[in-house]
């Protein structure tokens, strides 16, 4: 197969007149990625009046909007492995099969959402909070044996330094 050298031009935008480049140079009219943000790219249209392009366009919308409906009204994850099952219709479902007796019957079942997991530190974080636990045992300690403490406070010091510690051990 022979290959065709391809020319490239720029031409103006049918419905904005804004500059769009690289169109081929057989193509009779264009419509820029601004003014069909439906098809997220630039589109070429080889002669085709303007009524048909508005149409195609149409359809792509409708079948957006029916795969948002889709998406709204789809039932939440695992839910055919839930013992009970109601949808929001009314529509009571047990182990993922339908009971249309009992349509009607129950109220919707409320689906809690996963809780965010919690943020890991970074490294620098966790050197920082030893830094300022190492810093705070290193006062305690010090504390415990400059000075004349009483026994319940030296074993309430104790207490808090082996707290320490471990916080340290952990974060490490």
């Amino acid at each position: 197969m022979r290959s065709r050298n391809i020319n490239y031009r720029s031409m103006e935008c049918t419905h904005c007149n804004t500059n769009v480049e690289g169109v081929d140079d057989r193509a009779t009219g264009v419509i820029c990625s601004e003014c069909s943000p439906d098809l997220k790219r630039h589109v070429v249209y080889m002669n085709l009046p303007p009524d048909i392009i508005e149409k195609a366009l149409a359809d792509i919308r409708k079948k957006d909007q029916a795969k948002e409906d889709k998406r709204l009204n789809a039932k939440p994850r695992g839910w055919a492995f839930m013992n009970e099952f109601v949808d929001h219709d009314g529509r009571v479902y047990f182990k993922g099969k339908e009971q249309p007796t009992l349509k009607g019957t129950m109220e919707p079942s409320k689906i809690e959402k996963k809780k965010p997991t919690k943020k890991r530190k970074t490294k620098k974080e966790r050197q920082k909070e030893i830094q300022k636990l190492a810093a705070e045992l290193f006062d305690m300690k010090k504390k415990l044996t400059t000075k004349n403490l009483p026994n319940k406070d030296q074993k309430e010091l104790q207490k808090e330094i082996s707290v320490k510690q471990k916080l340290i051990h952990k974060l490490k």
